[in-house]
């Protein structure tokens, strides 16, 4: 926990990050707050996420379209700060990452993070269906960025209440170098759209107003 910590303090600096296990891939990314429940006056917000890419899908699709990667520990965490204030944790009681390759009419990479401050989940989506070869774990030489995709969403749910808001950046911070390569042993060599997506934003469609809503459902499960 104490090199992800470092990794975020890391991030908001602008620096680079290296993290010593081998098979960690991490990211951060900053975004603004568009709704907040509990009237706090935040703004926006700077994160990291980190997860196991030797992690193997728990779900059982033989069409490959779907993915479910889950762990807990220093590999496997999600760490938020609003405004530059303390670090918190969303990852003491598991991380997961998601993935949908091509359904519905879009990719979509999913983020869900739980521990002692609440429930975070984060959805980033490319309508284009050219990002994600398969359902594998995100993985390609560089590493991901916003610009891969069209559309995000984000929420936090505390006692304090919800809140809600979108990335404005997405950055890979380690294991996603040249000498460590995009590929997973589902075969995804990274998904197969190495210039990536469009930058514009497009009005979300109603079945993606319906996942959305089915991924509500799911996180107020967990709690």
């Amino acid at each position: 926990m104490k090199s992800v910590k470092t990794c975020l303090a890391a991030a908001v600096l602008g620096l680079a990050c290296a993290v010593a296990s081998a098979d960690m891939v991490s990211y951060a990314f900053t975004g603004n707050v568009s709704y907040d429940e509990a009237d706090r006056g935040y703004q926006g917000f700077v994160g990291s996420f980190s997860f196991d890419r030797t992690a193997t899908n728990q779900i059982v699709d033989p069409s490959g379209s779907t993915g479910s990667y889950t762990g807990a520990g220093a590999a496997w965490s999600m760490n938020l700060s609003f405004d530059g204030g303390a670090v918190l944790d969303f990852g003491s009681q598991g991380f997961h990452v998601n993935v949908m390759n091509n359904l519905g009419g879009y990719d979509w990479l999913g983020l869900l993070g739980s521990g002692g401050d609440g429930t975070v989940s984060a959805g980033l989506y490319d309508f284009t269906m050219a990002l994600f070869g398969n359902a594998g774990l995100p993985l390609r030489d560089g590493g991901y960025t916003l610009a891969d995709f069209g559309w995000s969403d984000f929420s936090w749910e505390s006692g304090a209440g919800l809140l809600q808001g979108m990335f404005t950046s997405l950055n890979c911070t380690a294991g996603c170098s040249a000498t460590n390569p995009g590929g997973d042993p589902g075969g995804n060599p990274g998904g197969g759209n190495p210039g990536g997506g469009s930058n514009t934003v497009p009005e979300p469609s109603s079945l993606l107003l319906a996942v959305s809503g089915l991924w509500l459902l799911l996180r107020r499960r967990r709690g």
